[in-house]
């Protein structure tokens, strides 16, 4: 808390470090996640967290993601919405590895 009792909040935009990491929980941009029963694609992440003047309270703040999605079905093209991350239910990142065509592991010359 600053003098007057207002807080201050630390915010870092784009790269997410290690948020975007496998059993992070949290998506990496590009990746594509279901909220709120629909399929988005992350376009953006930010990272917060409370700062304070006590070094004791600043490590127990918990780090909050802001997460840019936009919308991949037909009729919400131009949709887009911004959530925090941490505060969404029922959210599902899904595996880019292991959906849509697969991966390859020959090539063939012809």
């Amino acid at each position: 808390m600053k003098a007057g009792g207002t807080s201050e909040m630390a915010v870092q935009s784009g790269d997410p470090d290690t948020s975007g990491t496998p059993n992070s929980g949290v998506p990496a941009p590009g990746q594509r996640v279901t909220v709120r029963r629909r399929p988005w694609v992350v376009t953006d992440i930010v990272r917060s967290t409370a700062a304070s003047d006590d070094p004791a309270r600043a490590a127990e703040a918990a780090t909050t993601h802001l997460v840019k999605l936009s919308s991949l079905e037909s009729d919400g093209r131009d949709e887009e919405l911004r959530v925090v991350w941490e505060l969404e239910q029922a959210t599902d990142v899904h595996d880019q590895y292991r959906e849509g065509a697969g991966h390859c592991t020959h090539l063939e010359d012809r």
